[in-house]
């Protein structure tokens, strides 16, 4: 792999933080219909869209929440929900599940959202 000297380089792009935000948050609150193949993995994709989320600075303003009607409380519970403790005879095998698959992040019964 032959790796760019600083005059081969892309000129930076401007970060347009509002849309990635929208985006981010369009995935918390209805998995794009694009992506719906990928249920399994929403619990991996919520993750991303929470750090992304996170790194753009987003939780840092109680407005934001309030602005997009985010509830973390109920990120987290959903999280939890997909849970799978270990039984007495399985014990050490836990973890989360991919997906809810009957419902998403908001409570509504919509696998879309």
């Amino acid at each position: 792999m032959m790796l760019m000297n600083e005059e081969q380089q892309c000129p930076p792009q401007d970060l347009s933080e509002l849309r990635h935000v929208q985006y981010f948050v369009h995935c918390l609150q209805k998995l794009p219909s694009k992506y719906i193949a990928l249920d399994t993995n929403r619990l991996t994709l919520v993750h991303f869209a929470v750090q992304s989320l996170e790194m753009l600075g987003f939780f840092d303003s109680p407005e934001n929440l309030t602005r997009y009607s985010i509830d973390q409380n109920q990120i987290i519970e959903w999280i939890y929900s997909l849970q799978t403790p270990s039984h007495a005879e399985n014990p050490g095998l836990n973890g989360f599940k991919g997906g809810s698959f009957l419902g998403n992040i908001n409570g509504n019964g919509n696998g879309n959202g």
